[in-house]
Parts: structure tokens; C-alpha cells; sequence
């Protein structure tokens, strides 16, 4: 039944993460993929397996207890299955078929336990795409070519995208006027969070619909730096501000 492997996979997911046949595959075999292990818990040994094969699937069930939300996701999962207009795409396809049929064999068990991550991913989008919407309108900043510096920015998605020269990670920033930046990195690579930034303008672009400005040479601001640079900041303002008094009283006098 798709439901009760569904909702194994998600328990499996949700206690040690995803690993798709593929994975397995390259990493020698090491770790059984996340479709195998659901099936093996769905196996019980033929009655006249040895005693410790036996104690040996019992531990593997004991360890992936199916909670409510586990349950909960796999029907989830499996409505948005049923609900997919794949077109051409063959994968989409397939988990529609699969999501219809309602029951997961040994040739689509890879298949059916990846619907679980498909929805998972899905969600997330929805979840990027109104937060998108919500965010005030985007617009570019600095000139090309220009070096500034941005006190306040906030990485909101880290992408690592694998090709045959090295992994680049692709930033998805955006600023504290919510305007969009992009920085494709190489080497270094920033965790989701907030950072003051000084960094050049290398492009004006645009991207599904808003306008997205491509950096790059990306330096992180220590926080003795920033306070530093703030103090600097504060002292020319109270100049600017005496500067300014001393002018008005000179032109009332």
C-alpha cells in the first residue's frame, strides 16, 4: 500500500535523512538507499532465517517508528502525486502513475519513495515563491564595476550546483530594502543568515520577473571591523551636525 511506504519513507527521512539509489550507488554502497531500507522494513525474514538475521530486522523496524505527521505527509504527498501534470517531463510522469495506482512495488519503489522528497521540495517552493511575492518591489543597486559596502544583508538560500570544474555555490541575497542579489562563489561559501558585506557590482540582470543584481568579490565584515566602521560613521555624522549648526547660527546672525 502507497500509503503505509510513504509514510515509512517520510519516518526514514525525518530520522536520517534522504538517500536517493544513485547516492548509494556512488558512495560504494556504504549506506542502503532510503527506497531499500523501506523495503527491507516491509520484508520480514522467511521463517527459517537464522535467529540474529531475525534480532537484526527486528532493531531495523524498532528504529523507524511511523509518527501522525509522518502518516499525514505521506497523504500529502501523495495527493500532490495524483494532482501533477507532468507533460513531457518522464520523472513527473512516473510519480503520477505510481500516485494513482496507489501501491509501490519492487521495480517503482525508488519512484515511490522519491514522491516523498518531490513533495518536500515542492512545498518549499511554494513557500520561497510567496515569501517572493511578498517582499517589497527589487531594484539595482551601485553601478557596474562599483565597490560598495551593505551593512545589513540577509542570505536567504545557498545552492550548490556540481559540473566537471568544482561546485559552485549560488547565493540568493537580498538586502534590507529587499532588493535582490545573486553571488556565484567558487570557493567561498556563506551559511543563511544576516552579514554586513562590502562587494562589487559585477551585473545588472534580471530574474523570473524582478531585478537581481549580480555580485561579486564578496568580503564579510568581522565584527570589530563593523563597529569600527560604525563608530567612524557616527563621529562624521556629529561633525556633520555641529558643521550644520554652526552654519545656521552664522546665517541668523
Amino acid at each position: 500500500d502507497l500509503t503505509r511506504f510513504l509514510a515509512l519513507t517520510a519516518a526514514r527521512v525525518r530520522l536520517f535523512g534522504w538517500l536517493s539509489k544513485g547516492q548509494a550507488w556512488n558512495e560504494d554502497r556504504q549506506q542502503d538507499a532510503t527506497a531499500s531500507v523501506v523495503l527491507s522494513i516491509l520484508t520480514p525474514p522467511w521463517s527459517g532465517a537464522p535467529a540474529d538475521v531475525r534480532e537484526q530486522w527486528n532493531k531495523l523496524v524498532a528504529a523507524h517508528t511511523v509518527e501522525t505527521v509522518d502518516t499525514e505527509k505521506a497523504a500529502a504527498a501523495i495527493e500532490w502525486a495524483k494532482d501533477l501534470e507532468p507533460g513531457d517531463n518522464d520523472y513527473l510522469a512516473n510519480c503520477n502513475l505510481v500516485a494513482r495506482v496507489g501501491l509501490a512495488s519492487r521495480k517503482t519503489a525508488g519512484v515511490a519513495a522519491s514522491i516523498i522528497v518531490a513533495y518536500f521540495k515542492a512545498v518549499e517552493e511554494e513557500i520561497r515563491r510567496q515569501q517572493r511575492a511578498a517582499r517589497p518591489e527589487s531594484n539595482w543597486i551601485g553601478l557596474v564595476g562599483e565597490r560598495i559596502k551593505l551593512l545589513n544583508i540577509t542570505v536567504d538560500r545557498v545552492i550548490a550546483k556540481e559540473s566537471h570544474l568544482g561546485v559552485t555555490h549560488i547565493h540568493q541575497i537580498h538586502d534590507a530594502a529587499g532588493n535582490d542579489l545573486t553571488w556565484f562563489s567558487s570557493s567561498d561559501s556563506l551559511d543563511e543568515g544576516a552579514y554586513a558585506v562590502s562587494l562589487s557590482v559585477k551585473k545588472h540582470d534580471d530574474f523570473r520577473g524582478r531585478k537581481q543584481t549580480i555580485v561579486t568579490r564578496v568580503s564579510v565584515w568581522t565584527d570589530e571591523g563593523l563597529a569600527g566602521h560604525l563608530a567612524k560613521e557616527e563621529r562624521k555624522a556629529a561633525r556633520a551636525a555641529k558643521k550644520a549648526a554652526k552654519t545656521q547660527t552664522l546665517c541668523v546672525a
